[in-house]
């Protein structure tokens, strides 16, 4: 979906990078996913990175894994 996505001129991301730069580590591995047109995906961001739910903001401000480990 991602590259189909990201093909038509939408993005896919984590929050933290590309859906199609993670390198899975182990079968099942797990990943949050944000898909939609620049636009939308960046007001989305924006509005996650204003919540008030802290393992959200937390997950977003930590430096840049490849996965989270709550999501695995």
């Amino acid at each position: 979906m991602a590259m189909i996505l990201e093909q038509a001129g939408g993005v896919a991301t984590t929050g933290k990078m590309r859906i199609l730069d993670i390198v899975p580590t182990k079968i099942h591995e797990r990943s949050p996913i944000i898909l939609g047109s620049k636009e939308d995906v960046e007001e989305a961001l924006e509005f996650v990175r204003k919540s008030p739910i802290s393992y959200v903001t937390n997950y977003l401000s930590s430096s840049p894994k490849h996965m989270d480990p709550e999501c695995t």
